[in-house]
C-alpha cells in the first residue's frame, strides 16, 4: 500500500513524466525524425569543426549559408499543456551571417507566417543567433511558437525548456526546429516532450 501511495505521489508531483517523442535521445539515429538531421556516422559528409564532443551521438545539422534547415516530428498526446525541451552543442566559430528572416518562405508558408505573427509579410522577426521551435496543432488551427537565442560564444552543451500552453487532444501534432542559414554545425543531444502542470 505505501509503495502504492508512493507511485501516485510521484506521478503527481510530475517526477516521473513519460516523454512523448520517439527517440528523443537519437541512439536510433533519424529514426522518427523527419528533416535535415544527419547522425554521426554520416561525418564523412559533415563538417563537424573543431568540435570533438558533437561526434558520439546525437543529430547533427549542417548549417547552409543560403538554406533553412529543420528537424521535425508528429506525435499525439491528450495532455495539455506540453513542455518541449531540447539540449544542443555548436561548432567552434558557428555564425548566422545575413538577415535571420531571409527566406523564410522556404520553410513556412504565408499562412504559417500569417497565423503565427497575426500580420501579413513574409518575416518570423527571428533575431541574430536564433532558432524557431514550432507546435503545429491543425485541430486547434494553432502553430504556436518560440523564438530562441542560443548561446553562441560557447561549445558547452546547453538546455532549453518552453511551455506550450494551448495544444489541442485526441489530433495528431507535429514539432519542428528550424534552423536559418548560417556556417557550422549544431548536434542536438537529446529532445523531449511532456506533460506539464498547468
Amino acid at each position: 500500500m505505501k509503495t502504492l501511495l508512493f507511485l501516485a505521489m510521484l506521478f503527481a508531483s510530475g517526477v516521473a513524466r513519460a516523454d512523448i517523442l520517439a527517440n528523443g535521445d537519437f541512439k536510433e539515429g533519424t529514426a522518427h525524425w523527419d528533416g535535415d538531421g544527419r547522425t554521426p556516422s554520416d561525418n564523412g559528409t559533415i563538417d563537424l569543426g573543431s568540435n570533438a564532443q558533437a561526434t558520439p551521438q546525437g543529430l547533427i545539422i549542417q548549417l547552409d549559408p543560403s538554406k533553412w534547415k529543420y528537424i521535425s516530428q508528429t506525435f499525439s498526446s491528450k495532455d495539455s499543456p506540453l513542455q518541449c525541451s531540447f539540449t544542443y552543442q555548436l561548432s567552434h566559430g558557428c555564425t548566422f551571417p545575413g538577415d535571420a528572416n531571409a527566406d523564410v518562405t522556404q520553410v513556412l508558408t504565408p499562412a504559417d507566417l500569417l497565423r503565427m505573427t497575426g500580420k501579413a509579410g513574409n518575416s518570423i522577426g527571428l533575431k541574430y543567433g536564433s532558432v524557431l521551435l514550432v507546435v503545429l496543432d491543425p485541430e486547434a488551427h494553432l502553430n504556436t511558437h518560440y523564438k530562441i537565442k542560443l548561446v553562441l560564444d560557447s561549445t558547452d552543451a546547453q538546455t532549453v525548456t518552453n511551455v506550450f500552453p494551448q495544444v489541442s487532444p485526441n489530433t495528431d501534432k507535429a514539432v519542428y526546429l528550424f534552423f536559418p542559414p548560417g556556417n557550422g554545425t549544431i548536434t542536438l543531444l537529446h529532445m523531449a516532450m511532456t506533460p506539464s502542470a498547468p
